[in-house]
């Protein structure tokens, strides 16, 4: 120190000297911290609003993220029962289609299927001349209208003549893979022929395949089955 200036030899002496020239702070503080710790310092405000600016900004775009999400999840959810209700009236129409399809397969090879039962083709029965024999056929009372209206609807009901050549009858139900279904309803209406002719009538099933549960049935012969390929229901 100069002569004439308060000696500094410790921390409170170089306190003291800054209250007594506070003009020094600054390049005191510049001294000890450095010119860019001081500078920082000096902007840690507008660093701090800076980071909040941003952190604002990322949830912002988190919040429209989510929301579009949310409306990315939605659309695909309606997409998705749409689809589902798509693949619902195809099948159903498809089913449909192919039930139309397979009755008209069996209908034109009624003299084949009339072969597996041993009898020989006369005519197909109509629907006008199967109402004739259910509503000509005395009471009925005892038979459930849904099954009259379902002997009328049989894919396949026709007249036939034996091996003596005696007039008979053979009703067929068709189906791309043969169920229980289709064995009942021809030995049902097989039995309401019988009932309304007074003639021998005969069940039989037509089908590109066997469902396993009727397997035994038809391969004891009780239901004889005509086989329709698939090239018949595509034309080749």
């Amino acid at each position: 120190m100069t002569s004439g200036a308060t000696p500094i030899s410790s921390m409170e002496d170089i306190l003291r000297a800054l209250d007594e020239h506070p003009e020094w702070v600054e390049a005191f503080r510049t001294r000890i911290l450095g010119e860019r710790t001081v500078a920082l310092l000096d902007n840690v405000a507008e660093i701090l609003q800076s980071i909040n600016d941003r952190l604002a900004s990322v949830e912002e775009g988190q919040r429209e993220l989510a929301e579009t999400v949310r409306d990315l999840v939605a659309a695909v959810q309606a997409l998705t029962v749409r689809m589902d209700d798509y693949e619902r009236r195809s099948a159903r129409d498809f089913g449909v289609l192919k039930g139309y399809m397979m009755k008209t397969v069996a209908k034109e090879e009624a003299a084949d299927i009339a072969d597996i039962l041993g009898l020989r083709y006369v005519a197909t029965l109509s629907v006008a001349e199967l109402r004739d024999l259910t509503d000509n056929s005395g009471d009925t009372s005892d038979i459930a209208p849904g099954d009259l209206v379902s002997f009328r609807r049989a894919d396949l009901i026709a007249k036939a003549l034996d091996a003596n050549g005696d007039t008979c009858y053979f009703a067929a139900e068709a189906s791309f893979v043969v169920s229980r279904r289709d064995t009942d309803r021809a030995v049902r209406n097989a039995g309401v022929l019988t009932r309304f002719t007074g003639k021998p009538a005969y069940p039989a099933v037509a089908g590109v395949s066997l469902h396993e549960a009727v397997q035994q049935v038809v391969f004891s012969g009780e239901v004889p089955w005509h086989t329709i390929t698939e090239d018949e229901l595509t034309g080749g």
